[in-house]
């Protein structure tokens, strides 16, 4: 019964990872027109600031590889989830465009190494319960796209400032990234890393 019961709460703590590795950047998507004319941002310089998440994203993926090595992925999506949770108001806080692709090339950088972590620990953790949960791990990662796209035009709609909204989302994300980080599944060590885009979903 407690076997049991301990599974349960660490695929829950797996499912709360993905859900908020979904809604960070999803908040924001829907915020991009007013982060535009609030900074008087043309098209071009938006497409530029935009870049910043691939330019941090790519360098994570692979340099997570390398980390995965000698560092467990519980601990990498420990610290990873919460970083990500918590730095999602450093986006209403950009003053320009070159902060503001920054702030984008930070949340980048965190979301490839926190792809990389907790893909490779679900996929461990699957592997020694000998049960199929990534297609509900993946379920998590949409509904997080999901709240988070919800939130930023529900936000959009009552005119919430960005930066609240921003710090509203990453309050409660945090609150979960904590709690999750309790509870999530030990991991081995030299285990070759997952990422998400290899991951086949079988969903």
């Amino acid at each position: 019964m407690w076997f049991f019961s301990g599974i349960r709460r660490s695929s829950a703590a797996l499912w709360v990872v993905f859900f908020v590795n979904g809604a960070v950047l999803a908040s924001w998507a829907p915020r991009i027109p007013q982060v535009t004319s609030e900074l008087h941002l043309s098209d071009g310089q938006v497409g530029y600031a935009l870049l910043g998440v691939a330019v941090g994203s790519v360098p994570a993926l692979l340099g997570t590889a390398r980390l995965l090595r000698t560092v467990s992925a519980r601990s990498v999506c420990t610290i990873t989830s919460i970083a990500f949770s918590g730095a999602l108001p450093l986006i209403a806080c950009a003053p320009n465009v070159w902060a503001l692709g920054g702030a984008l090339a930070v949340l980048g950088a965190v979301s490839g190494c926190l792809d990389v972590a907790m893909n490779t620990a679900a996929i461990d953790y699957q592997d020694r319960i000998g049960a199929s949960i990534l297609s509900r791990l993946h379920g998590g990662y949409s509904l997080g796209v999901l709240a988070g796209a919800a939130s930023g035009a529900l936000a959009s709609i009552l005119e919430v400032t960005v930066l609240e909204h921003f710090v509203a989302v990453s309050a409660c994300l945090l609150v979960l990234a904590f709690a999750a980080s309790c509870f999530l599944p030990t991991s081995a060590r030299h285990r070759a890393p997952i990422d998400h885009d290899a991951v086949t979903r079988d969903s």
